[in-house]
Formats: structure tokens, C-alpha cells, sequence
């Protein structure tokens, strides 16, 4: 009977232990996960931008580790023994007692960290005495499950320090500006003493209470010796907050950028660079202050390390006049302007069609009814290719985009990595190369990169952001631009003359070489600048994200200025040694194009090996002339003897009329022969234009005014007009 009872209790001792063990295992876990804040590192490890989670809260994902200055402080004030305990700790448990006995009411409830944390865990319930003995239950399951170090981390993670600001890493950014690693004495008791009574010790509300606690939890690291009395003496004259930080949104647009990209993520390790992204901060918050004068409130910049393919510097957008503009504008579509300009010169010059010293019109062709206007309204004929680009004119990148095809350029952009070309390419028609298009600062920039990544290495580019997330999507996927042919590109875009604030920049060395461009789009709506060296790519845009237009907003005068300043942060880049294979040929000095044996004189152009296929000068000719060298001639009209011949410069007469205004060397072509002029005619109208509307003005007689018209043709030949159908 007795050994039957011992079996008895014996099992159920058993059973009640088993018991124990397994509702342990059901206590709610102390890594149960809660909603962080989103938070953004830099490179470096630096905090750039951070914000609330959904519950309104300043909560970062758990630390690594806990420092051992705060793990000190901590322990000396909450709980000497956590080492040493299993979860409660009786003589703490009957030390409260005495104390509670003694005042009369609840003053010291005897917890120990562990029950600290599950109290924490269970949202602060009201305090009695079952809710006492639950969490002594749950400190005992928390140290069987889990390691001290876990408990401590998890305290720490979850703990309140005042307001709406929970754990420690959330605390000595909010209250500090700096990790808890590099918190000092003073730094790390302060935030140890704050979870005790956080609503009573709220920096900012009851500081000299806050700083009596922490200068007797110093005073006590002192009489423990675990500081010395130098760091005593030092730490208790700092002054405790008064307030939180402001905080940090030096890379806000970037950081929901990668949220959007990757939502289940909470830190971001980004490959910005923090003094760059301060300084560029500073540099566009300075100018868009300047830029508001004239209504303009928004500004972007983006900076690409194309070496290491990665952004180290995003500034979404600029502050407004009410503090902040949440509208990333680098990712935003605008019209272009004419910052595509060059990848269309690039794709020519690649497709050995032009060279940087070939002429192209510049003149007011008719399109179907679209007539290409230069800013400067004016045309000069014939330009060099690199002028046209350099001068980013109007006129001679349509004449230039309708040789090579509207369909071969629209699949050449898509390719590269624009992404916001929705329509077909006879939606844009000619005008893609003004503007007609839409595209991102961003994408802008990816392209650019792309391009010059691929001076050095084959393939596609992606373009890292962070640690964990890279760009979702590929750039420079595309190989109809050769490296000499972008190399020229580049080269013709160092030309381009500098905004008035750069006046005098060749003088100093200091200044970068950098291969820019500019766009304007029409209603002076967007104002664009591109900037490349061998090491970094720049982006800037200006504008007002509602679309608006202002007078004077071009790209060489707002935006340009920006990117020039932009560079002047970076680190100076040397100038690329290596170049592309060439293959050398001769061209026509004056033309640009294959030197035939009418060239007056000649250049060596290195080209890559497709440079065998350039067209040849057309506009070098031989021209017979009479016995007085006076007159052009034909064999067939003139019967005297033809011993002279001469090379000229040979232009149709809407060319000339144009390309004389600018070129004052030219030498006019000899007049025909009498009986020797060809019979078709080179006649061209002038003024008006295709399909123009002229509307004569009635002076203040009622007299209706006449028209001037103009034409052109060859010199010596007769023209005839029909005015309403009347000759």
C-alpha cells in the first residue's frame, strides 16, 4: 500500500513536471516579432532617414548585440543578479516586501529583469497580485527556453523609453543621434534608468529627476569600479536631453523607394555615401531656396558611382516652403528636352554614318507640316555635327533623327532603359528628340551610367542600392553604340560652354573634366542636367512637380549650375587612359565626311573598324571653267578650249542662304556660262513657311498691306510666281 502511494505521487510528480515543461514552451515566445520602423543606413553606418511603424511608434529591429556600457548600467540599476537567478529572485521578492511593509503602501515590487520583460511582452497590465505570480511564472519559462544574452536583447529591444520611442536603438538615435554602440557613460545611464518610470522621466519633461537618477546610477558605477573617478567627474557634467533629436530624413525618397521595391524588409544598408548625401543635400535645399524667387519649387539630383555601379547620392526632392515635398520627382516622368540628343549623335556616329566634324543641316525643313525652330530661332545651314550637339540645336538633331529613323532610335531608347516610353513611336514622331517624350531623372542617370560602364566592360549594368535590394531592372542592354562611337560622343560633350556662374572654370585645376548636357522642355516646364567623368554620373532636374512652367527655367541656367557644384563634392576622378580600338582614315577637313579626290584639304580620323563604311564628301566638286576662269562651263556648251578646272564648296541655294550668314570664308560658286546653266531649277521658298497662315495688316486708311515673299535659287536665274493662282 505505502510503495503504491509512493508510485502514485511519484507519477504524478511526473506528470506535473512534463506539465511544466511543456506550458513553458507555450509562453509567448520574447522574439515574437513586432511592427519596425523603416530604417535607412548609410555606406558608412550612419542614419540617414527613418519613420514610425504603423502603430506610430520610433521601434527598430532588434541589435546584434547589447554594449557593454549600457549592459552595465542596466543591470547595476534593474538587477545586479541576472546572472545568477533562474527568473525571480527571493531575496529581491522579500527585500520589496520589507519595504512595502514599512511605507505602508506599494513601493519596490522585487522584479527582476527577466519579469520586467514579460510584463513589457504583455503590454503593461494593471499590477496585482495575479498578474505578479504570471509573470514570475513566465520569467521561469523565459530562462528555461532561452539564454541570458537573449533575454537581456530582448529587454532591451522592447523596453520604453518615454513617448512613443521602444527600445534601445530607437532611444539613442531619438535621444542622441548615434548608435547605442557609441553612447558615452552618461549616455548609456540615462537610458537605463529611463524604462523604470518612462512616462515620469520623459526627456524634455522632468530633466532634473532624470539627471538625480542617472548621477546616482553613475555615482554607484563609481563605488563599483567600474568607472573611474575622471569618468565620473566628466559624465555627470553632461547634460541630459530636453528633448528628442530631430529626426533624421537626409535620404527620405530613397529609403520608400527600397520599401517599395522590397516590403518585407525593415533596415536597409544603403550604398549611399553620408558626406556626399549631406552635402548634396545642403546643395539643392541652397539653391532651391534661391530658385523659389522665381516660383520654381522643386529639384532633384541623383549621383551614380558607375566604378562600383551603385547610387551614393538621392535627393528625391527639395524642401518647400512648408518644410518637405514627399513627390519623388527622380523618379517622376518628364518631358526630356533634349538630354536624349546624345545618344542620338552617339548612334549615328557608331552606325559610321557621321563623324563629330560632319555637316548637317541646320535649316527650317518642313515635315509634314512640323518645322523645327532653334532656340535662337536663327539657322546657319550646315553645321559640324559636334556644334549641333554642343549648341544643342533644334533643327539639325530632327534633320539627323528622320535620316536615321524615328523606329531604330524609339527601340534603341527602350533598350538602353527607359521605361516610360508607354506609346508607340508614332505617337512621338520627330519631336521625340525635343521632348515629345517622357523619362526619368532616374532612368536618365541608369542610362548614362550604363554607357559609360561599358567604355570598360561588356554586358548589362545593375545598379546596386543596398546590402539586401538592387535596382529591379537593367540598363544598357543594348550594342548598337560602340565604345569609340560614345568615347566621341563624350568627348564632343566637354565642349559644351559653361553656365555664367562657372565663368573662368579652365583656370583652375581643381575643376573636373565632365561631359555634360542640358534640356529644356517646351514651356520652360522641366529643366534638365547630365554630367559624366570617368568615375561618377550626375543628374539634376528642376521644375515644379505640378507641371507649371516659369520664364527663364532652361537647363544651362538652373540646373546645370547645380550638377557643376554637384561634382565639386566628389572625389576628382583621372582621366581614362585606355581608349577604344580605332581604325584611322582620311576625311574632308571641311565636310566631316570620306575624303574624295575633290577635298581641298584632309584630317586623320580614328574610328572603329565600321568607319571604313563613312559616306563620302558631297559637297566638294570640280568645276570646269572657261579661258578667263571666270565662268562655269560643260563640255557640251562650250566650244572654246577647257583647260581649267577648280575645287569648290558647292551648295544648293537654300543651304547657302543660310550657311553664308555664318561662314564668311566662303567662296561663292563662279556664275554659268552663258548657254551652259542646267535647265532644272533649285528653287526654294523661304518666307513664308509650308502651310503657314500669313495675315496682312490694314493700316489706318483701310488700306490692306502687301506681303514680301522671298526665295531662293541659283545666282542668274529667272523666277517665276503665281499669287493665288494668278502669275
Amino acid at each position: 500500500m505505502k510503495k503504491s502511494r509512493l508510485r502514485k505521487y511519484g507519477l504524478l510528480s511526473i506528470t506535473a513536471l512534463v506539465f511544466l515543461i511543456i506550458s513553458f514552451y507555450c509562453v509567448t515566445p520574447i522574439n515574437a516579432k513586432k511592427p519596425y520602423s523603416t530604417v535607412l543606413f548609410s555606406s558608412e553606418g550612419d542614419l540617414l532617414s527613418f519613420r514610425v511603424n504603423k502603430n506610430g511608434q520610433w521601434r527598430f529591429p532588434p541589435e546584434d548585440s547589447i554594449p557593454k556600457k549600457y549592459e552595465e548600467c542596466l543591470l547595476l540599476y534593474e538587477d545586479e543578479h541576472f546572472y545568477h537567478h533562474p527568473g525571480i529572485n527571493p531575496f529581491s521578492v522579500l527585500r520589496a516586501v520589507k519595504q512595502n511593509i514599512e511605507e505602508g503602501s506599494v513601493v519596490s515590487g522585487g522584479s527582476t529583469l527577466t519579469m520586467q520583460l514579460a510584463r513589457i511582452l504583455a503590454d503593461n497590465p494593471p499590477r496585482t497580485f495575479a498578474r505578479k505570480v504570471l509573470e514570475a511564472y513566465q520569467s521561469l519559462a523565459f530562462e528555461w527556453r532561452f539564454s541570458k544574452v537573449e533575454i537581456l536583447k530582448s529587454y532591451a529591444s522592447n523596453a520604453p523609453f518615454g513617448g512613443n520611442v521602444i527600445g534601445l536603438s530607437a532611444a539613442s538615435w531619438r535621444y542622441f543621434n548615434r548608435p547605442p554602440n557609441e553612447l558615452s557613460w552618461a549616455e548609456s545611464a540615462t537610458l537605463a534608468v529611463l524604462p523604470n518610470a518612462p512616462g515620469l522621466m520623459y526627456p524634455g519633461k522632468s530633466n532634473k529627476q532624470l539627471e538625480k537618477k542617472r548621477n546616482a546610477l553613475l555615482l554607484k558605477l563609481l563605488e563599483q569600479e567600474v568607472i573611474s573617478k575622471e569618468d565620473y567627474e566628466l559624465s555627470i557634467l553632461e547634460e541630459v536631453p530636453d528633448r528628442p533629436q530631430y529626426q533624421p530624413q537626409k535620404a527620405y525618397h530613397f529609403m520608400r523607394w527600397l520599401e517599395e521595391m522590397n516590403g518585407e524588409q525593415n533596415v536597409f544598408s544603403s550604398t549611399i555615401e553620408s558626406g556626399i548625401q549631406n552635402r548634396l543635400n545642403r546643395l539643392v535645399d541652397g539653391y532651391a531656396a534661391q530658385y523659389r524667387n522665381n516660383q520654381v519649387r522643386n529639384m532633384g539630383a541623383v549621383v551614380l558611382d558607375v566604378k562600383n555601379k551603385s547610387i551614393v547620392g538621392y535627393v528625391g526632392n527639395s524642401k518647400d516652403t512648408k518644410g518637405f515635398s514627399f513627390v519623388d520627382v527622380c523618379r517622376a516622368p518628364r518631358s526630356s528636352g533634349s538630354v536624349l540628343k546624345p545618344l542620338l549623335y552617339a548612334q549615328m556616329i557608331s552606325n559610321a554614318e557621321l563623324t563629330p566634324n560632319s555637316l548637317i543641316h541646320d535649316l527650317p525643313i518642313n515635315y509634314d507640316g512640323f518645322i523645327p525652330k532653334n532656340y535662337t530661332k536663327q539657322y546657319e545651314g550646315l553645321v559640324p555635327v559636334s556644334k549641333a550637339l554642343t549648341k544643342s540645336l533644334n533643327a539639325p538633331a530632327v534633320a539627323v533623327l528622320h535620316q536615321l529613323g524615328i523606329r531604330p532610335f524609339y527601340d534603341q531608347l527602350q533598350q538602353l532603359g527607359f521605361s516610360t516610353l508607354k506609346f508607340p513611336p508614332s505617337h512621338y514622331g520627330l519631336t521625340l528628340i525635343l521632348g515629345g517624350g517622357e523619362i526619368t531623372l532616374l532612368d536618365l542617370v541608369g542610362v548614362y551610367g550604363a554607357m559609360n560602364a561599358k567604355m570598360t566592360e561588356e554586358g548589362k549594368v545593375r545598379y546596386r542600392l543596398s546590402n539586401e535590394v538592387s535596382w529591379d531592372k537593367t540598363y544598357g542592354d543594348y550594342d548598337g553604340i560602340s565604345k569609340w562611337a560614345w568615347n566621341k560622343t563624350l568627348e564632343m560633350m566637354k565642349g559644351l560652354e559653361r553656365p555664367a556662374q562657372e565663368w573662368g572654370w579652365e583656370w583652375f585645376q581643381r575643376k573636373q573634366s565632365v561631359s555634360w548636357k542640358t534640356g529644356t522642355s517646351f514651356g520652360h516646364r522641366d529643366a534638365w542636367a547630365i554630367g559624366s567623368n570617368s568615375r561618377y554620373v550626375v543628374g539634376v532636374w528642376v521644375g515644379n512637380q505640378e507641371g507649371d512652367g516659369r520664364p527663364g527655367l532652361t537647363g544651362v541656367n538652373y540646373a546645370a549650375p547645380v550638377m557643376f557644384r554637384a561634382f565639386e563634392l566628389l572625389t576628382d576622378s583621372k582621366e581614362s587612359n585606355e581608349r577604344p580600338h580605332e581604325t584611322s582614315i582620311q576625311i574632308c577637313q571641311q565636310s566631316g565626311f570620306k575624303a574624295q579626290k575633290h577635298c581641298k584639304s584632309y584630317l586623320e580620323y580614328n574610328g572603329g573598324e565600321a568607319i571604313q563604311r563613312l559616306p563620302k564628301c558631297r559637297f566638294h566638286q570640280t568645276l570646269l571653267m572657261d579661258s578667263t576662269k571666270s565662268f562655269r562651263v560643260k563640255k557640251d556648251c562650250y566650244s572654246g578650249s577647257i583647260k581649267n578646272s577648280k575645287p569648290y564648296f558647292c551648295l544648293s541655294p537654300f543651304e547657302l542662304y543660310y550657311y553664308k550668314r555664318s561662314a564668311l570664308d566662303y567662296e561663292p560658286l563662279p556664275e554659268y556660262y552663258e548657254g551652259c546653266r542646267p535647265e532644272e531649277s533649285h528653287f526654294r521658298l523661304v518666307y513664308p513657311k509650308h502651310r503657314s497662315t500669313v495675315f496682312l495688316p490694314i493700316d489706318v486708311e483701310g488700306v490692306q498691306q502687301e506681303i514680301i515673299l522671298e526665295a531662293v535659287a541659283e545666282k542668274g536665274e529667272q523666277l517665276y510666281w503665281h499669287l493665288n493662282n494668278d502669275f
